[in-house]
Formats: structure tokens, C-alpha cells, sequence
């Protein structure tokens, strides 16, 4: 016989984030949360870590989420403290992150003696329709399902799901029975005869590419991916999502899309045929459909409402891509056949050869940094076991074309809504969830006096991070965009403060990088890292060529 028990609703939300594997809390308290907050820290002893700014906070289990293949865990207050969430909720899920927010709601309260809660009313409905962001209203005899369901479905359908938690029901009592434990979903299992199709395609055709994104990584479909290419003799390559996936591989082309080498792109348009395994084929990821324009086109996802989002494919197939690669590797070896020679074409072999980044002049002089320079050198300096983040600004295509990840998951791009201020609470979230390695932030210095907060956080924390401050001490794809348009880009230019200064008086440490020889204290001082460490870098306002 099951046991039955009584708890209020806050322990009951707790209750499940516990069954359900959440040792790590991001968040801001109000009224809304703070008993939930609570129970979990000193009922649970789950790791609550404080943000000064909601924005922070959700960013940080993006961030979390993406380091770890984890589900999320956020909470914010009702009312401003669920609106100061939007942009980095619509982050993440615009990059389908298993994420679950859990915030307060005051919309249906009208007590004469807390007209407070009231005044923080907002439409929930409304803001997490905008948010494209499922929520669930649980009743006491609904709370322990709904939240369970919550987490199910973010683990399904990669994406975050809100708990909204109603401010009438604080205090009210809930009977609990344990959980039986939590049904897996059935992955989508692809037709044979889209196979056997897609097999004969990937057979016929003399210069194959796999192309692999988030949702191949994220289905571990990389060992069928390989064993595939290799049975093609194809070349693979990946969406940013993937950067890294098929690291050391002898067909690896590396990053496809608009950030990828010439000589990569050149390789891409050379094949015939391209398996786009879990990649959504984006304006990104084709080069604004310039990239594989000529080639039979085979999209593969398990959401049939993928295909044709972007661009028109030759055909497509509905399965998760685990499946779909196994499936694939053994139909293409019973039909039997010589690998194809697409990696000896002078056009691929070039691209294949590659040097680890393209060759440049160094225009730097002190104060004013190339930052193709700054980024190599950091990328020599810096242990290869490090998670590289990037916030939004024109600093990021540096990052993605010179800092080489070892597995998708050592590279966060937090710019699928464009946004500026994501990365530093991501950097920190994915520094709590993988501590063993160093988490590196790149950001603008507009990034950093947005979010400045968030490096609070860190500091509190004692959490090691190095954030390397790209300053230009302007507003840098402003610049481009002002230029193009003929107009002063003077507007753009806005003075800083020392960075370095500003962090040793939170409480953090940092460096004043104007000369790239400064950087080569950087192997010791990492050694010793107890908390953040914050280099302000000066780098060009000018358009140094990427």
C-alpha cells in the first residue's frame, strides 16, 4: 500500500523537483517562490543559487542545461519578476532547452489585506503565449501530476515548460502518494521504407555529407553517424549546435554555414548528396540558402513540422536520429558497394586539411587589440577541458570561427533570440553544472554593464570563471550597421570604465589586457582560480576583417 501523507503546495512543487533529479535551483525570491525556495534548500538541501536580476537567473539554467543535457531549474516571483524574464526564456526556447520555470502568480487574488500581490498581477497567459512557452496552473489535487508532467515534457519535446504556482494556494495542503517512477518516451521510429530510400540516395551518390545539429547530439547519434560516414566515405560536419561533435574524425569538415572557411563552404557546395541529420537548415546554417543549393537534400527529424521550415528538401524522413542513423548504416551496408572518393576531391581534400584557423595579419597595437589575435592566442593559452560561452555582439563571430570546441556541449552560443546580456548568467550556470572543467565568457563590454549583476552571483559563489571582456568601448555590430548605411556611427562609441578596477571592487579579480603578451599570466593565475577572474581586453573599433 502506498504512502499517504499531507504537505502545503510549496513542499509538494518541492517534493517532485527532488523525485525528479534537481539538485541545482536558479532563481530570485519573492512572494510568489520563497517557500518553494526554501524547502528546497533546507528540506532538500539542493543548491539554490541567488541572481540579482530574474534575466540572470533563467539564463543560468540555459546555460546549466546545455553543459550538462540536464532538464533546467528556474524560479521566479510573479508579476515584474516573470516579465524581467522574457528575453532569456524566449532564448531558450528559440534553442529548444529542456527547461522548467516555476513562477508565482497573483492574477486571481483580491484580499483587502495584501493589495500588494495584487499590484504584481499580470496576464500569464499572455506572457508565456508571446513566450511560445506551454504553462500549467496546478491545483492542490493537481500540483504533484502537473509538475511531474512539467519535466516530462520538457524532456520530450526539448523545450522550456512553465509551472505557474498561484499565490492562493501558498499555504494549502496537498495529499501526497510516492511516485511510481517515470515512463521514458517512445522515440520516433522511422519508416523502412524512408530507409531504404534515403540508403539508396546516400549509396548512389559520389560526394555525401552528414550534417549533424542539436537534435543529433542531443539523440546520441554519433557513433552510427561515423561508422555511416565511413561506410559512405562521406565527409560530416555539423551545425553551430553540434561544433565539435566529430572531432578527430578523417572526413571532418567542422562548422558548416555562414561562421565556416571559405575553403569549408567550397567543400559543402562540392556534394552531391547531404544528410541533414537533427539540423534545422536555417539562413544560419545554409549561408542564407547559399550553401547546398545543388544537392538532394535528405532532412531528418522527429517533429515532421521541421521540414520545409527553411528551405525545400529533396525528400524527408520522420524518426529520432539515433534510429534513423543505425537504421540507415544497416541498409547501406546490405546494399552493399565501395565507399565513394569524395574525400580525395581536390576541393574537399583542401578543406580537410585544414590549419586550425585561418591565416590573417596582426593589426594589433597597444590599446587597440586585433581580436583575431587576442582570440588564437587565448585558444593556445587556455586547457582545452573549458566550456566556451558567447553573449551577443559583433565580438561573437570571432569566437565561433577561432575558439575550438572538443564537444557540442563546450560551446554555448546564447544568441538563437539575438539578444545581448544572455551569457554571463549562462556561463554561470554552466559552470556549476560541470565544475571539472573552466568555463570561459566572451562578452561585449555593453554585455557586461548590463548584466554586471550577474557577476555578483559568481563572486558570492566563489565559482571560477574567466570572463574575457571584448572591449571596443562601442557599440560594434552598430558600427557595421551604421557604416553600411551611410550614416555618423560616432552614436555608437560609449566610454567604460577599467573593467579590471570595477571587478576588484565586487569582490573579483582582473586584468587590464592592452598588449597581447599580458595574456601569458593567464596559464598560472587559472591554476589558482577561486572565483572570477575578469579581463578587460581593448580591442579595435575597427571592421578588422573575420
Amino acid at each position: 500500500m502506498k504512502a499517504v501523507r499531507t504537505l502545503n503546495f510549496p513542499q509538494a512543487v518541492s517534493q517532485v523537483l527532488v523525485a525528479e533529479g534537481t539538485t541545482d535551483l536558479f532563481g530570485l525570491m519573492g512572494s510568489g517562490n520563497m517557500r518553494v525556495i526554501y524547502c528546497m534548500e533546507h528540506d532538500f538541501g539542493a543548491r539554490y543559487h541567488a541572481a540579482r536580476h530574474e534575466a540572470g537567473s533563467i539564463a543560468a539554467a540555459d546555460g546549466y542545461a546545455r553543459a550538462t543535457g540536464r532538464v533546467g531549474v528556474c524560479t521566479v516571483t510573479q508579476g515584474p519578476g516573470l516579465t524581467n524574464a522574457l528575453t532569456p526564456l524566449i532564448t531558450a526556447r528559440k534553442a529548444n532547452t529542456p527547461m522548467v520555470l516555476l513562477t508565482g502568480d497573483s492574477s486571481e487574488i483580491n484580499k483587502p489585506g495584501d493589495p500588494f500581490a495584487r499590484v504584481q498581477s499580470v496576464s500569464w497567459k499572455a506572457f508565456f503565449e508571446t513566450a511560445d512557452v506551454p504553462a500549467i496552473r496546478p491545483t492542490p489535487e493537481t500540483v504533484v501530476a502537473d509538475v511531474r508532467t512539467a519535466f516530462a515534457r520538457a524532456r520530450r519535446e526539448s523545450r522550456p515548460i512553465a509551472i505557474v504556482m498561484p499565490y492562493e494556494f501558498d499555504v494549502a495542503e496537498v495529499i501526497w502518494q510516492d511516485l511510481p517512477p517515470a515512463e521514458e518516451p517512445a522515440p520516433a521510429v522511422p519508416d523502412p521504407t524512408a530507409i531504404d530510400a534515403a540508403a539508396r540516395k546516400l549509396r548512389a551518390a559520389a560526394r555525401p555529407l552528414l550534417l549533424a545539429g542539436r537534435g543529433a547530439v542531443r539523440a546520441g547519434a554519433g557513433d552510427a553517424l561515423r561508422a555511416l560516414a565511413d561506410e559512405l566515405g562521406a565527409v560530416v560536419g555539423t551545425s553551430l549546435p553540434g561544433s565539435g561533435y566529430f572531432r578527430g574524425h578523417p572526413g571532418d569538415l567542422g562548422l558548416v554555414g555562414g561562421f565556416a572557411r571559405p575553403s569549408v563552404q567550397a567543400a559543402v557546395n562540392a556534394c552531391d548528396c547531404v544528410l541533414a541529420i537533427g539540423v534545422g537548415l536555417n539562413g544560419f546554417t545554409t549561408d542564407k540558402r547559399s550553401l547546398m543549393s545543388d544537392a538532394d537534400v535528405i532532412h531528418v527529424d522527429r517533429d515532421a513540422a521541421a521540414f520545409g521550415r527553411h528551405r525545400p528538401v529533396g525528400s524527408t524522413l520522420v524518426g529520432e536520429a539515433r534510429l534513423v542513423a543505425e537504421a540507415l548504416l544497416e541498409r547501406v551496408r546490405a546494399l552493399g558497394g565501395a565507399p565513394s572518393s569524395a574525400r580525395t576531391e581536390p576541393v574537399i581534400a583542401k578543406a580537410l586539411a585544414r590549419p586550425r584557423s585561418d591565416p590573417f595579419e596582426d593589426e594589433s597595437q597597444k590599446g587597440d587589440l586585433d581580436p583575431r589575435a587576442l582570440i588564437r592566442r587565448l585558444d593556445e593559452l587556455l586547457p582545452l577541458n573549458r566550456a566556451v560561452v558567447s553573449d551577443g555582439g559583433r565580438f561573437s563571430s570571432f569566437v565561433v570561427r577561432r575558439m575550438f570546441p572538443e564537444s557540442p556541449d563546450a560551446l554555448l552560443y546564447m544568441q538563437e533570440f539575438g539578444s545581448v546580456g544572455g551569457g554571463l548568467g549562462a556561463a554561470i550556470g554552466a559552470a556549476v553544472g560541470r565544475p571539472e572543467r573552466l568555463t570561459v565568457l566572451f562578452l561585449g563590454d555593453s554585455g557586461l554593464l548590463m548584466t554586471l549583476g550577474d557577476l555578483d552571483t559568481a563572486i558570492r559563489e566563489r565559482i571560477p570563471l574567466l570572463v574575457v571582456c571584448m572591449n571596443n568601448q562601442a557599440l560594434g555590430s552598430e558600427i557595421t550597421l551604421l557604416n553600411n548605411a551611410g550614416l555618423d556611427i560616432r552614436d555608437a562609441y560609449m566610454d567604460t570604465p577599467d573593467f579590471s578596477l570595477v571587478a576588484k571592487a565586487m569582490g573579483a579579480d582582473g586584468l587590464l589586457i592592452e598588449t597581447l603578451d599580458q595574456l601569458d599570466v593567464l596559464p598560472e593565475r587559472i591554476k589558482a582560480l577561486s572565483g572570477p577572474l575578469v579581463l578587460d581586453c581593448r580591442v579595435t573599433r575597427r571592421a578588422t576583417a573575420i
